[in-house]
């Protein structure tokens, strides 16, 4: 069986003379990019900085259960949402930003999920900022279970002036947290 992505190719012999010789080739070329992305994940999102991280339990209840028996996909971007609030409240109060007629407003969500959560798992989320630009933020987050990575995600957004509905500078205070932390390390 032979594969014509070039990043597979490398990984082509591997399984070709292995147990996983009776999967088919789009099995295969599944297998081959899991094993890609896992090496990824453990050699670089693991040891990059992770400014303003914060990191909390999840707890899940008998609602965020699909008819699969598993957490539902929207569940967790209801977590990355929570996470964000927790993010504010320990950062930038909400409170004060609402005082000055300001929000943060999300702009793009993507997640890669990689194993399921069911009920009995004591899952744990990390979420870190990876960028703020002059009105941007970039966030990042992980979801794992007993260490093993469930998922990752990213979000973006925007400050804006709630009455004008046009963006604004990051808050201060946020910038200033954010380059004391990336300034120390």
């Amino acid at each position: 069986m032979a594969f014509s992505d070039p990043c597979i190719i490398s990984f082509q012999g591997i399984f070709e003379n292995s147990r996983w010789t009776h999967i088919n080739s789009d099995q295969n070329h599944l297998l081959c990019r899991n094993i890609i992305s896992d090496f990824i994940e453990k050699n670089e999102m693991t040891k990059a900085p992770r400014p303003l991280e914060i990191i909390n339990e999840l707890q899940i209840n008998a609602y965020d259960i699909d008819v699969a028996g598993i957490v539902h996909n929207l569940v967790y971007i209801r977590w990355f949402e929570d996470m964000r609030m927790r993010f504010l409240d320990r950062y930038l109060p909400f409170e004060d930003l609402l005082k000055q007629d300001i929000s943060p407003v999300l702009a793009h969500t993507e997640i890669d999920y990689k194993l399921p959560l069911k009920f009995q798992d004591k899952p744990v989320i990390s979420m870190w900022v990876g960028s703020l630009g002059r009105a941007k933020w970039e966030l990042y987050f992980e979801i794992k279970k007993e260490g093993r990575l469930v998922c990752r995600g990213r979000q973006v957004g925007y400050f804006v002036h709630l009455k004008r509905m046009r963006p604004v500078p990051v808050p201060a205070t946020l910038l200033d947290e954010y380059h004391r932390y990336t300034e120390s390390k």
